[in-house]
């Protein structure tokens, strides 16, 4: 008897709690909240995914969390899977397998490490830089026989 006496002042008791926290009065917080990580939305620097520290390394504007699903050129593929990602290519074509993709590739027929060399810091890739060493920003190869003339010991002269 003692048992449904006590089980019926806790039945009471948590009922008089549950009333108390949970009613229509209180404003619910998660309303403004799609996400559910305790920022409003108009506030949520990564609307959509739960992000609640809401940490924005980049200075971006776009929290970490989203990030990923940000598209930089704007050409409909999210830069995690763009292979140009500040040059607009939708077809995202890559002629030689690389990393990069031909619209912003120096070299499109030649595949790269993913971080591209360019020993002479000319903006042309050593896999096709025909002066790889030597600054030669127009690749001129006026004999055509591949090395610029910049380099070229002989230029205007085959060989």
């Amino acid at each position: 008897m003692r048992f449904f006496a006590l089980l019926a002042l806790c039945s009471a008791f948590v009922s008089c709690a549950y009333e108390g926290y949970y009613p229509n009065k209180i404003e619910d917080p998660w309303v403004d909240d799609y996400d559910h990580d305790g920022t409003k939305d108009s506030d949520d620097n990564c609307l959509g995914i739960w992000n609640f520290e809401q940490i924005d390394s980049n200075d971006d504007g776009i929290g970490d969390a989203c990030d990923d699903f940000t598209d930089t050129d704007g050409d409909g593929v999210v830069d995690l899977y763009d292979n140009c990602k500040l040059v607009q290519n939708m077809l995202q074509r890559n002629t030689d397998g690389d990393a990069f993709g031909d619209d912003c590739d120096t070299c499109p027929e030649i595949p790269e490490l993913p971080y591209p060399v360019d020993s002479d810091e000319d903006g042309v890739q050593d896999g096709c830089d025909n002066c790889p060493f030597d600054q030669n920003l127009d690749q001129a190869d006026d004999d055509n026989d591949g090395i610029g003339n910049v380099c070229d010991r002989h230029p205007g002269m085959l060989g």
